[in-house]
């Protein structure tokens, strides 16, 4: 009886997420500033009850030197697919909107931000991913760091066409000895 009742009580516990980050962030400067990130966001213990994740905010700001006002203001515009591999574009997929989280559903939406009239510069940024949950429990925040070289900056302010933004990896070994787990450009496909 005692079992019944510690499963009873498991199963209807709000659900443990998790958020992971990719390991691929795409970048790109047409106008405005944009980031496209794929999370994964997952119930990983088993659960009869569902999370919903009501709205996502993503901040990214200077640290140190590259340190500049007024800061980017990003906002959640869409979730998006590729149309067939990431250099074909994308296409939109849905509004911004709640999901939900189910132990035997994970989410990988693709999600793109907009900073309206704003520039990368050169240096090193924290990003911040929050995502705020209906349930009342406390947010899912992820943070990471960014690096943009001198060289990263002009390749952004080219007219480009349809290949305005890169991809910016945290798992380069090329590159890992001198940036830890930063993301850094990326330009191994």
């Amino acid at each position: 009886m005692s079992l019944s009742i510690y499963n009873l009580v498991l199963f209807h516990e709000r659900p443990a997420i998790k958020l992971s980050l990719p390991h691929v962030l795409r970048v790109g400067q047409n106008g405005n500033a944009y980031f496209f990130m794929q999370l994964t966001i997952a119930a990983p213990k088993k659960t009869e009850d569902l999370e919903i994740v009501t709205d996502v905010d993503f901040q990214l700001n200077p640290e140190g030197k590259s340190d500049r006002s007024p800061r980017a203001r990003f906002w959640w515009d869409e979730v998006i697919r590729f149309k067939r591999r990431p250099e074909d574009g994308w296409e939109h997929a849905g509004d911004p909107n709640p999901f939900v989280i189910a132990q035997d559903k994970p989410q990988m939406p693709f999600l793109s931000f907009v900073a309206e009239d704003w520039k990368f510069a050169a240096g090193e940024y924290k990003g911040t991913l929050t995502l705020h949950r209906a349930s009342g429990q406390q947010s899912l925040i992820e943070e990471f760091c960014l690096i943009f070289t001198q060289k990263d900056i002009e390749e952004l302010a080219k007219e480009k066409g349809e290949d305005w933004w890169y991809p910016y990896r945290n798992d380069d070994p090329s590159g890992s000895d001198q940036h830890g787990d930063c993301y850094v450009r990326w330009s191994g496909y």
